[in-house]
C-alpha cells in the first residue's frame, strides 16, 4: 500500500518556535486512517521505518515519543522538512 506525507511549512515554523519535538507533526496526506490516542495504528515504511499513527491525518512526535518509534520519526521528520510542502510517497504495510 502507499502513503503520502508532507511536513508543511506552517507546522515546521510552529515546530521550530516552540523548540520542542513534541509540536512536531507529518501531514498524512493520503490514506486516510481511521486512528486516535485511544485506537493507535502502527505501520512500517519502506520495510525500515515504524511509526504510531494516533490521528486522522497527522502523525505526531507526541504519540511516538515513549515507543520505539521516536527516532525513526525524527529522521523522517527531519528529511521532509528539508523539502517543506513537498509530497513524498511511500510503501507501507500496517503492523
Amino acid at each position: 500500500m502507499e502513503i503520502i506525507l508532507k511536513v508543511t511549512s506552517r507546522s515546521l515554523q510552529y515546530a521550530k518556535k516552540k523548540g520542542k519535538w513534541s509540536h512536531a507533526q507529518i501531514a498524512i496526506i493520503s490514506p486516510e486512517f481511521q486512528a486516535n490516542k485511544e485506537k493507535s495504528i502502527d505501520i512500517i515504511i519502506a520495510d525500515v521505518i515504524t511509526l504510531k499513527i494516533g490521528d486522522n491525518h497527522a502523525i505526531w512526535y507526541a504519540h511516538n515519543k515513549n515507543t520505539g518509534s521516536k527516532e525513526d520519526f525524527k529522521k523522517l521528520f527531519s528529511l521532509l522538512a528539508n523539502h517543506p510542502d513537498k509530497k513524498f510517497r511511500f510503501y507501507y504495510k500496517v503492523l
